[in-house]
């Protein structure tokens, strides 16, 4: 969004310099696969696998070519499932007609997947059992890293997924004075805000 590239490419939209206002989380998410599942790991993917997409636009598509990569599998070897929708590629994995998607552990529809009788997991993207695959995942996805799991279904916590940074970012010309005074708040009332959200716990002045 920041360099406006494909969908982001609007004449009011970019490119433009920006900043951070404060970082909010180190959030997971990751690929989510059934619980009967045979891919634990990226290399378990073979061509035919079926995965589960809400659309094909570059910033959605960037970190499954990335996983696609770490694999070493041709992202023409992939039987695309477009659902069109963010949620329903869950739906889609626990109903069988997907074998991965993409999605934070922490939403609402993993949730209620992971109470479906077949449950889930997701693919472990731990560094040390490949590391010439997670350097070609993070050749394409940059702002990435990758860890366990902490927030989610009991079941997938302790899970090597990836993670980053969420943050408020804001262009440069916005006024400094909004800028300060949203961080000043977010400093001083962390108290009102932190059992919110299990990812909160990452969001103090620290």
């Amino acid at each position: 969004s920041i360099e406006a590239i494909s969908e982001y490419a609007s004449p009011d939209g970019g490119p433009w310099m920006a900043g951070l206002v404060w970082v909010d989380s180190l959030a997971s998410t990751g690929f989510m696969v059934r619980g009967d599942s045979n891919i634990a790991v990226p290399e378990d993917i073979q061509p035919g696998t079926r995965i589960a997409i809400w659309n094909d636009k570059a910033a959605t598509m960037s970190p499954f070519l990335s996983l696609l990569a770490w694999a070493g599998i041709d992202q023409d070897e992939i039987i695309w499932v477009n659902t069109g929708e963010y949620d329903a590629c869950v739906r889609a994995v626990a109903e069988g007609r997907a074998d991965i998607c993409m999605a934070a552990p922490v939403t609402p529809a993993v949730r209620e997947a992971s109470a479906s009788p077949r449950g889930i997991r997701y693919i472990s993207l731990n560094p040390s059992d490949n590391p010439n695959g997670a350097a070609a995942f993070l050749e394409i996805s940059t702002l990435y890293d990758f860890g366990p799991i902490n927030a989610g279904p009991e079941e997938v916590i302790g899970t090597w997924s990836i993670m980053s940074y969420k943050y408020l970012g804001t262009n440069m010309n916005t006024d400094t004075d909004v800028i300060y005074n949203m961080a000043k708040w977010l400093g001083e009332n962390y108290e009102l805000y932190r059992d919110r959200y299990a990812s909160n716990a990452n969001m103090t002045l620290a």
